[in-house]
């Protein structure tokens, strides 16, 4: 509880609400801000769309930047530090990088981690932790702002979606984190690279 406490007071205090501590109030003074700093973001995001959708160039070369990341990360031996505030900020904002298409978030998380001197292991798995967050994040704003129309006529279909991907996901999570072990990462930043040059060669021919 006091964690919760302590990071609600750093919230408030950079969403410019620090005129007051008492619990009550600037709990109820962040939450406030935070839903209005979440609704302008949202009102952005129609922008950011439009400047991404069909950039092939774009998504080229940041394909081929993801090669790179990868290809370097897997050269670099393991030292087995431990994770902690300060490696987990750079490796949150590796991951924001994701929003420019063609990073791969996964890709990010794990090469800055690896850069780090992380276990690779603790790299692959802490990555997909990361991923939670934006999972339930994205859902919500589908569910609150979003134009979401429930059938209950096909729950069936729900239902075999949800486990499907939840069994599948599973599986390509220990398939990654086995390579990223193995440090054989050198195929994903060829597929990389080869789908990065095509883009590119297709966007200006």
């Amino acid at each position: 509880m006091k964690k919760i406490l302590i990071l609600l007071f750093l919230l408030n205090l950079l969403t410019g609400n620090s005129h007051s501590i008492e619990p009550d109030v600037f709990v109820q003074s962040t939450v406030n801000r935070a839903s209005e700093i979440l609704s302008k973001n949202i009102s952005k995001e129609e922008k950011i769309n439009q400047l991404f959708n069909g950039n092939l160039l774009l998504v080229g070369f940041m394909l081929i930047i993801t090669s790179l990341l990868l290809l370097i990360s897997d050269k670099i031996k393991s030292k087995n530090r431990k994770l902690n505030a300060k490696n987990s900020l750079l490796i949150g904002l590796a991951q924001a990088l994701a929003i420019l298409p063609g990073i791969s978030r996964s890709g990010s998380t794990i090469a800055t981690s690896i850069f780090m001197g992380i276990n690779r292991d603790l790299a692959a798995k802490f990555s997909f932790l990361m991923v939670i967050p934006i999972i339930v994040g994205s859902s919500l704003k589908m569910i609150l702002f979003d134009d979401i129309v429930y059938d209950g006529s096909i729950l069936i279909n729900y239902i075999i979606g949800f486990f499907a991907a939840l069994i599948s996901g599973y599986y390509a999570c220990k398939w990654m984190i086995f390579f990223v072990r193995k440090s054989k990462l050198k195929y994903f930043a060829l597929y990389c690279f080869i789908i990065g040059i095509s883009s590119i060669l297709y966007s200006i021919l």
